[in-house]
């Protein structure tokens, strides 16, 4: 593990690290690998978002499933470095039907907060009540929406959805992408995109490479910009992150 004391504070808002759980980590091993990646990339705070498809598990199998994976990690990194990464339950929660028929939304939030990170389809063009839930959840359970990963969804769809001033979250590989990079900075720096994630799976692949990058790439001021906001729903310090808490 290197020495952090160079490194800016990064909270990953999105990360599949929870072992057993989804299609993302597979063992305790290569979640602990995966933990000392991200110590590498100065990250010390971690919103653990396993997949959550309402026609596949009612919301209390999963429940049950990712608290058994929290439970296994944490257990394992009792009494090591990796423990000063604080770990945050929540869900990477899909946007279908079933999840609005079937309700009990308000469960699937980040533990501490009234936030929920939505997952939007990611193939052809949303449909009117694809927009109309993104405004509807929010009043019908009183939880507050994070759109999870908006660099991979068509940009199409996205002029309408940030015109509704959603809390938008981007995976850190959107912002070194020769494709999108100008589009996604520009996001950032109109205030447009507030929180960072690395969208992790695994140590090989989709691991944590891209934060690291924005250890050296990033200028400062935008990689505090993310900080504050994910510290502003999850503050470190204490073990009840504030409810009431608003992005800067």
């Amino acid at each position: 593990m290197k020495k952090g004391n160079d490194l800016f504070p990064i909270i990953d808002f999105h990360s599949h690290i929870l072992p057993g759980v989804d299609h993302g980590s597979d063992s305790v091993k290569t979640s602990l690998e995966m933990l000392a990646q991200a110590a590498d990339a100065g990250v010390v705070g971690i919103v653990a978002t396993p997949h959550y498809y309402a026609h596949e598990m009612s919301v209390e199998h999963f429940l049950e499933k990712r608290d058994a994976g929290y439970r296994a990690l944490q257990k394992a990194i009792q009494g090591t470095p990796l423990e000063k990464i604080k770990i945050f339950r929540g869900a990477e929660v899909a946007l279908e039907q079933k999840l609005i028929e079937n309700g009990e939304i308000e469960k699937l939030v980040i533990e501490g907060t009234d936030t929920l990170l939505l997952e939007m389809p990611q193939m052809g063009l949303w449909q009117g009540w694809m927009y109309d839930a993104v405004y509807e959840i929010p009043n019908q359970y009183h939880v507050s929406l994070v759109i999870a990963h908006i660099d991979r969804y068509l940009k199409s769809n996205l002029e309408r959805l940030l015109n509704m001033g959603v809390t938008a979250q981007i995976n850190a590989s959107s912002l070194f992408d020769g494709s999108q990079k100008k589009f996604i900075r520009n996001l950032c720096h109109q205030g447009l995109v507030n929180l960072l994630g690395s969208d992790a799976h695994d140590p090989q692949e989709r691991n944590y490479a891209d934060l690291e990058k924005a250890q050296k790439k990033l200028d400062k001021e935008l990689l505090n910009y993310f900080y504050r906001n994910a510290r502003e729903l999850l503050p470190l310090d204490s073990d009840s992150p504030r409810k009431d808490a608003t992005l800067l």
